[in-house]
């Protein structure tokens, strides 16, 4: 299975929607709200490719040519060359590898391409499946952010993993 990284294409509006408003999904992601389709098909339209103009920059993770997830470098600081990252994979292709994979490709493009020194990421504790990618991936757990992150009505801690490029 061949897995490459590339920009949002209006053909990709269908699958964001429905990632970025599935419950399960979005529990641990940073949204507050459902996104509409008319917000997210003016993101595609109004990318900013330049991730250091931007301070972000979104990724489908394409397995063989099919979209079947994002990867997100957010917070993107040009003069300590450093950003965190995000990433979900669709839940019916989850357990192939495809995140792993996703990662290995974002860790080269952020270095050689964007000359980032450094990646970070903030899990929160109940989400095992990513805090099991980010230790497999090369990224160190660093610390335990007590009642980092609120799920719903409880606050849970955050880990925070660190990967030197």
């Amino acid at each position: 299975m061949k897995i490459t990284l590339r920009a949002p294409e209006p053909s990709d509006l269908d699958s964001l929607y429905l990632w970025e408003n599935e419950p399960s999904i979005r529990r641990y992601g940073a949204a507050t709200a459902p996104y509409s389709r008319i917000m997210l098909w003016e993101y595609i339209n109004n990318y900013d490719a330049d991730p250091f103009r931007a301070g972000q920059a979104r990724f489908i993770i394409t397995a063989d040519d099919t979209a079947v997830g994002t990867v997100d470098l957010y917070n993107v600081d040009k003069k300590n060359r450093r950003a965190f990252v995000g990433i979900m994979v669709d839940p019916t292709r989850r357990g192939e590898g495809i995140a792993a994979a996703a990662l290995e490709e974002l860790k080269s493009y952020s270095c050689e391409s964007l000359g980032l020194h450094q990646l970070g990421a903030v899990v929160p504790a109940p989400n095992k499946l990513s805090l099991e990618l980010f230790r497999n991936s090369g990224f160190t757990q660093l610390a335990v952010l007590p009642e980092w992150i609120r799920l719903g009505k409880e606050y849970v801690d955050g880990y925070f993993f660190h990967c030197v490029l």
